[in-house]
């Protein structure tokens, strides 16, 4: 009988030892990653120097088993307070590293020696100054680090509820996006497309804008006797796709006004390629346009012929927004640019309304409505209420309507963000305050004798006053700048020296110094326009742990943090706690806005 009770007890004891291995087992694995649960906010730690901790003799006790690595980085929680916890050395029981405890809310984190020994009859937990045990004794730690609470106690046998997440670097990476800054895309290239009908002298003629204007104007004075119907025609430049080699979509979109005093010129004007090319290689989808020109050598019909070109301009605008799924054209983000003539047509069709039509485009009396009485006056020899000269020559024109009735039946509304003017004016700078969102970046040399720097009259190279005779008084790009800073618009002057007129030309052929410049500095202007508030990272008032990104276009946010954890993150904004002793502390930031374009930034933190 007492050999049976023996043998019992033995049985009893090998058993319980058993069941305190196997639970002490589960612990071993689980107690390891020290971080949060993947889903939830990441941290980053920097890579410290390996801590140098006295080494001590390993008993032969049996040790536990765990899932712990070096290098590797946890958050372990103790009744709500939280360690960052970095694993840099594990030699033989012991689990060591640094640990970054953040309890009592403190925010500059100082590390603390961490030591996990992890034998199955002595385990403990080193935190620091304090130190924990197993409440279940002698546990295994395998497959430890799963997010469940464990009990722990102290030496007073004080009770806490311990939980353990493995980290893992947040996702981070630099987004690389050179759209509308380098030529990224294949070019197509659709000629000819019909816009709209109109009735003018021509739409084209072959010159150069860098020869003299004062002989172009009286070249063509033959063509001017009689009006008749013209085709109004565009060429478009299409951003291709280099993998499904389809066009882009949803690109923005710059118009290009070729020059040529409303004289000479048309849309496959060499310089005007050479830029809608550029611009659709970079994710832009571009057009040149054919316009009406032509005029008799007096004021009314320069002006006319000016007024026509605007209205040509305005059709092509509503034609191509009408179409702009057709065309693939993001019809929130418009550009006009136009050099010499085109720049006046540009900045006119940009900031002109109806209010500012001039007296000339209505024929006779400021509405035209009184042309047709006063014609049936003089054919019956009526000498009362007779009009003056002047009025007599606009009896016979037309009434050129209003700037969208004319060239197509479109109706679109339309906004131009932005006006790239080379060497252009205006005649009135009180227009430019009808659309003041609108900004403008001008090119002009200080002594062009065609139009005017600052203030004056065109054709100053002229033998005669044909600047005077025929346009008057005009405001070129320093007045238009000048007035532009004035009311708080985004402008931008570049002012060239020696130049002369039409400066990115040279004999007929292309200044590719001068040309590269000014469409390098017409899409940093433009890019702008597409981000008007670039994504930086702030700080919440005066807090060093507080962090947003302040742009209301960011779509989404990707965080790094380089000397200490992220505690807490929204879509937009971060908190941070930072260890003192790192080498660098800073944030970055990475992401896309909301219309595609990515974006990137830094903030350097002084601790």
């Amino acid at each position: 009988m007492k050999r049976n009770h023996a043998i019992s007890l033995i049985l009893i004891v090998l058993l319980g030892l058993g069941a305190a291995a196997a639970v002490f087992w589960g612990l071993t694995s689980k107690c390891g990653n020290p971080t949060e649960k993947q889903g939830q906010d990441t941290i980053v730690i920097d890579q410290q120097e390996k801590i140098e901790l006295p080494k001590e003799k390993v008993d032969e006790e049996t040790e536990g088993h765990h899932d712990l690595r070096e290098g590797e980085r946890y958050l372990v929680t103790v009744d709500g307070d939280t360690a960052f916890v970095e694993v840099q050395e594990i030699s033989g029981a012991h689990v060591r590293g640094y640990a970054y405890i953040t309890q009592g809310g403190r925010e500059e984190l100082v590390p603390v020696p961490f030591d996990f020994v992890t034998r199955i009859f002595s385990n403990h937990l080193k935190l620091g100054d304090k130190e924990y045990r197993f409440k279940n004794g002698s546990i295994m730690l395998r497959g430890y680090v799963d997010g469940e609470e464990h009990l722990l106690t102290d030496k007073n046998d004080k009770t806490y509820r311990f939980k353990a997440d493995s980290y893992t670097d947040p996702e981070y990476s630099i987004v690389v996006d050179n759209r509308y800054r380098k030529g990224l895309y294949k070019v197509r290239v659709t000629p000819d497309i019909l816009y709209g009908k109109s009735e003018g002298y021509w739409t084209s003629k072959e010159w150069d804008e860098s020869h003299n204007y004062a002989k172009a104007a009286f070249n063509g004075i033959a063509q001017t006797t009689a009006m008749k119907y013209l085709p109004l025609r565009l060429d478009l430049y299409q951003p291709v796709s280099n993998e499904t080699n389809a066009p882009l979509s949803d690109a923005p979109f710059i118009l290009f006004i070729h020059g040529g005093a409303f004289y000479v010129g048309g849309k496959d004007d060499y310089a005007i390629v050479n830029w809608c090319k550029h611009f659709a290689s970079m994710g832009y989808v571009c057009a040149s346009i054919d316009y009406r020109m032509g005029f008799m050598p007096t004021k009314d019909d320069f002006v006319r012929a000016c007024y026509m070109s605007v209205q040509d301009a305005h059709a092509a605008m509503r034609f191509l927004v009408h179409n702009d799924k057709k065309f693939g054209i993001d019809k929130d983000r418009l550009f006009v640019a136009g050099t010499s003539a085109g720049a006046v047509t540009a900045l006119n069709l940009a900031f002109m309304t109806d209010k500012d039509r001039p007296d000339a485009t209505f024929g006779f009396g400021r509405k035209g409505q009184k042309a047709r009485v006063l014609q049936s006056l003089l054919e019956q020899g009526d000498t009362v209420d007779m009009p003056t000269e002047k009025q007599r020559n606009r009896i016979n024109k037309k009434n050129l309507g209003c700037l969208a009735q004319s060239g197509n039946v479109m109706t679109e509304p339309f906004r131009i963000r932005a006006v790239a003017n080379l060497w252009g004016a205006v005649n009135a700078l009180d227009m430019l305050g009808n659309n003041p969102q609108t900004d403008i970046i001008s090119f002009h040399d200080d002594e062009d004798p065609v139009v005017p720097y600052d203030e004056g009259y065109a054709f100053s190279d002229a033998n005669v006053k044909v600047g005077k005779m025929l346009i008057g008084k005009l405001y070129g790009s320093a007045a238009i700048t000048r007035r532009s800073l004035e009311t708080g618009r985004r402008a931008h002057l570049i002012t060239l020296h020696g130049a002369g007129h039409a400066p990115h030309k040279d004999n007929g052929k292309l200044n590719i110094q001068v040309a590269n410049m000014i469409s390098d500095s017409i899409a940093s202007f433009f890019y702008e326009e597409m981000v008007p508030q670039p994504a930086t990272i702030e700080s919440v008032g005066e807090s060093k742990h507080y962090f947003h990104v302040t742009s209301p276009y960011v779509a989404q946010v990707m965080w790094k943090v380089e000397g200490g954890f992220v505690t807490h993150k929204t879509a937009r904004s971060i908190r941070v706690v930072w260890t003192r002793t790192a080498p660098t502390h800073r944030i970055l930031a990475s992401g896309v806005y909301k219309n595609g374009i990515g974006w990137n930034a830094l903030k350097e933190i002084e601790m």
